[in-house]
């Protein structure tokens, strides 16, 4: 109890941060709630992807590279080769997803993912995602993902 209550004062940690399960890789967490701020930001997509006024939103490590800004093809590369999210989210419970409901969040984002990709095609343009009529279930449903994961 003593240590919850150090981790809070020197850290600013916040009771349920400390109450946490511990991940095996918190930094892909991060790097997920990255992603989904981008894909709940419409206007983000507008000024990076469409009109490539690259103002830094992120400025950090991700994916093992430092990254200023986050583009479409690097949300894919994360969801579908980096992390087997799109095989099977339940499986990243407990290496950076905290329980089931963050997994159904993100399995439910991905399938809206696919139904842009599927309808659009994999060349697509970054506008032409955007632009589909299906992308605005992508943009709900990831900020759905973020308030899971955020209330976890």
């Amino acid at each position: 109890m003593q240590l919850k209550r150090l981790l809070q004062y020197m850290y600013g940690l916040s009771q349920s941060e400390v109450s946490a399960p511990t991940l095996i890789h918190p930094e892909l967490r991060k790097e997920l709630i990255e992603i989904l701020q981008v894909l709940a930001d419409a206007e983000y997509q507008r000024l990076a992807w469409i009109e490539q006024t690259f103002a830094p939103k992120f400025e950090s490590e991700f994916i093992g590279c430092a990254v200023q800004y986050i583009y479409f093809g690097l949300i894919v590369d994360f969801i579908y080769d980096g992390t087997g999210l799109v095989q099977n989210p339940a499986s990243a419970i407990g290496v950076f997803l905290k329980n089931r409901d963050e997994a159904q969040t993100i399995a439910s984002l991905i399938l809206a993912l696919e139904a842009v990709l599927g309808t659009v095609g994999l060349d697509a343009t970054d506008e032409t995602y955007i632009s589909s009529p299906r992308w605005v279930d992508v943009i709900t449903l990831a900020n759905r993902a973020l308030q899971t994961m955020h209330g976890n």
